[in-house]
C-alpha cells in the first residue's frame, strides 16, 4: 500500500476543515435533519452505545450526539482538527464523554468487536480502496453494530443530466466509481501539483461492497436535493432547509442527490459493554495491545507511536510524514 495514493492528509498543507462550511449552513441543516432521523429509526438505544464519529475533524456533528451517547470518539487522520475540536467541546456539557484519536480509516486501532456505533460524513469519497474499509468495519464492530456512513454519490440527478447531454448516459452509469479531478478553487487544502484522493461511489457499489463484507444494509437515505448553486443564491437558507426536510420525508429513497447516507449492520445482537471504548485500544498495524513508553505508545511487537500533542491519542499508520497527500 502506498499511503500517498490512499491516505489524504490534510494536515500536510495545514487545511482548516471548518473554513469548508462557511457558506454551506444548508448542507450542514441537511446533514443534521438526515442523521437525527437514522438514529432515531435506527439506534433508540444511543444512550447505551460508544460513539465513532470516524472523520469528525472539529467535531461539526458532536451537538447531535455528544449528549445522549454514553461515550464519544472523535477520530480523524489529521491531528489539527482534533486540537480545533478540543478547544471547541470544552466549552460543551459533555466535554468529560469524548476522546480525541488520530487515526487512518484503513486501520483502525479498535480490538475486534468493540465499535458500538460509527458514524462517517463527508470521509468516503477519500477512500480510494472501499473493500479494505468495509472490511475493517466488519472486523471493528460489535455484533449488532451500526455504521451510518455518507457518500458522494456518483449517479446524482445533475452528473447524469451532463452524461445525457453528451449522449454517455448508459456508459456513465455503469462506472461504479469515479474519480474526482477538482481544480484550484475547489482544491481544499491542496498545493499546485497534488493528486485529489476524491472518488464519487454508485449506490449499487456500495451496497454490493458492504454487502460482501458481511454487513447488512439496513436503507441508503438521498440527502441534499437542493444542493444547486442558483438555487442557494436565490433562495433563502431557511426555505431550502424546509423543502430538504420535505423532501427526505416524501422521497428519501430517491437517490439522485448529490449525498447519499447508507446504513449498515454487524449481523448479531448488540449487547452493551462494561468496558469504555477509549480502553479498547490497540496497535493498528497487529492489534495487539499498547503500554505507555515515555511520550509514546508501544505494542508488544515493537509498533511504537509517538504522541506529541497533549490530549490527543496518536495511532496514525502511516505516519503523517510518510503521507505526500
Amino acid at each position: 500500500m502506498n499511503p500517498k495514493d490512499f491516505v489524504a492528509n490534510y494536515e500536510l498543507n495545514s487545511y482548516r476543515y471548518s473554513d469548508f462550511w462557511k457558506g454551506r449552513e444548508y448542507e450542514h441543516v441537511a446533514e443534521v435533519t438526515l442523521l437525527t432521523f437514522l438514529l432515531k429509526k435506527y439506534v433508540p438505544d444511543v444512550n447505551k452505545r460508544e460513539i465513532v464519529d470516524l472523520g469528525g475533524a472539529y467535531g461539526r456533528l458532536a451537538p447531535l450526539y455528544g449528549s445522549t451517547a454514553k461515550q464519544v470518539v472523535l477520530a480523524d487522520y489529521s491531528s489539527n482538527e482534533l486540537l480545533e475540536g478540543q478547544n471547541r467541546i470544552v466549552l460543551s456539557p459533555y466535554k468529560e464523554k469524548v476522546k480525541f484519536v488520530a487515526l487512518n480509516a484503513y486501520r483502525l486501532p479498535f480490538a475486534l468487536n468493540s465499535i458500538d456505533l460509527l458514524l462517517s460524513v463527508r470521509v468516503m469519497h477519500h477512500l480510494k480502496d472501499l473493500p479494505l474499509f468495509f472490511t475493517e468495519l466488519g472486523k471493528t464492530l460489535v455484533p449488532g453494530g451500526i455504521a451510518i456512513i455518507e457518500f458522494a454519490n456518483k449517479n446524482h440527478l445533475l452528473a447524469l443530466m451532463r452524461h445525457l447531454v453528451r449522449l454517455d448516459v448508459v456508459p456513465y452509469k455503469r462506472l461504479p466509481v469515479l474519480r474526482v479531478n477538482h481544480q484550484n478553487n475547489t482544491s481544499q487544502g491542496m498545493k499546485e501539483g497534488q493528486l485529489a484522493i476524491m472518488y464519487n461511489f454508485s449506490p449499487d457499489f456500495v451496497r454490493h461492497t458492504a454487502v460482501q463484507a458481511g454487513l447488512e444494509v439496513e436503507g441508503l437515505y438521498a440527502c441534499s436535493f437542493w444542493r444547486i448553486p442558483l438555487l442557494k443564491k436565490i433562495i433563502p437558507t431557511g426555505w431550502l432547509n424546509r423543502l430538504e426536510a420535505l423532501m427526505q420525508q416524501i422521497a428519501p429513497h430517491w437517490l439522485i442527490t448529490p449525498s447519499v447516507f447508507i446504513v449498515l449492520k454487524k449481523p448479531g445482537e448488540f449487547i452493551e459493554s462494561s468496558i469504555l471504548l477509549g480502553e479498547r485500544l490497540r496497535c493498528p498495524t497487529c492489534c495487539t495491545l499498547l503500554h505507555a513508553e515515555k511520550s509514546a505508545l508501544v505494542c508488544s511487537n515493537g509498533h511504537r507511536f509517538e504522541q506529541a500533542k497533549k490530549g490527543i491519542i496518536d495511532l496514525r499508520d502511516p505516519r503523517p510524514e510518510q503521507v505526500d497527500f
